[in-house]
């Protein structure tokens, strides 16, 4: 299962409607408080394979890897986003994505991480 963790609503609908699998294999993540240990239980019990995150709403990758390690990270990043994307991959993310993304920069991914 893919989850994605993003303020858009829209973005969340298109990585849904792109998601190998169909729709059904996306959980859309909510981390109000900055809470990554929450967010890693959720990725532990969902058996979640990927996240795709913004650097903004996950602020500690490295304890999701720790307490998540078979998930894998991707940043979702925009304009002024950059020193955050880089600190993310410095954490443990497996990849980056620059917004707004394309099906085959997603898909480029999903072959990145899933190899």
């Amino acid at each position: 299962m893919i989850a994605v963790l993003c303020t858009s609503p829209h973005l969340a609908d298109y990585l849904a409607s792109i998601a190998p699998g169909g729709s059904g294999q996306l959980m859309r993540l909510s981390c109000p408080s900055g809470d990554c240990t929450a967010v890693a239980q959720d990725l532990n019990r969902n058996d979640i394979t990927i996240l795709f995150f913004e650097p903004s709403l996950l602020k500690d990758p490295a304890t999701c890897r720790r307490l998540a390690p078979s998930t894998r990270l991707v940043v979702l990043y925009g304009p002024g986003e950059e020193s955050l994307a880089r600190s993310a991959l410095t954490a443990g993310a497996a990849a980056v994505l620059e917004k707004p993304v394309s099906t085959d920069s997603v898909y480029g991914v999903y072959r990145l991480v899933c190899s």
